[in-house]
């Protein structure tokens, strides 16, 4: 519930700084920088992933046989890929640098970075 959401939020205090960078050249998305853990967490297994959102994204006719014509927060690309970059107990700041060519249905003026890290085990998500 969103209760339950909210209690999480409130109760989990930071452990990760994000330093991230993103551009769009002509018809490609850049991102670079590195993420650090800044207070102790008992999991080895982390991943970084970096979700390339579009919200929202809408139809004037439906794409499937449901109805619905609005989507929020639709999923564009995962970086590297959906199972995320290992970054160990990510003590040690991990690099990142990705390029992507943006297809033209995407809006560039909707595109959002997502970016979390989650322990790959016990699938905890960590602000």
């Amino acid at each position: 519930t969103q209760s339950a959401t909210n209690d999480w939020y409130n109760t989990m205090s930071p452990a990760f700084r994000y330093n991230i960078q993103s551009q769009i050249v002509g018809d490609s998305l850049f991102i670079s920088g590195q993420v650090i853990r800044f207070r102790p967490i008992n999991a080895t297994d982390l991943r970084l992933h970096t979700v390339l959102a579009e919200h929202p994204v809408n139809y004037e006719n439906p794409p499937g046989s449901n109805g619905e014509r609005d989507f929020p927060m639709v999923v564009r690309k995962m970086f590297p890929n959906a199972t995320g970059l290992a970054i160990g107990n990510g003590s040690v700041a991990t690099p990142l640098s990705y390029a992507y060519y943006l297809p033209a249905l995407l809006r560039r003026d909707r595109l959002q970075l997502v970016l979390f890290v989650q322990s790959a085990g016990a699938k905890t998500a960590y602000k």
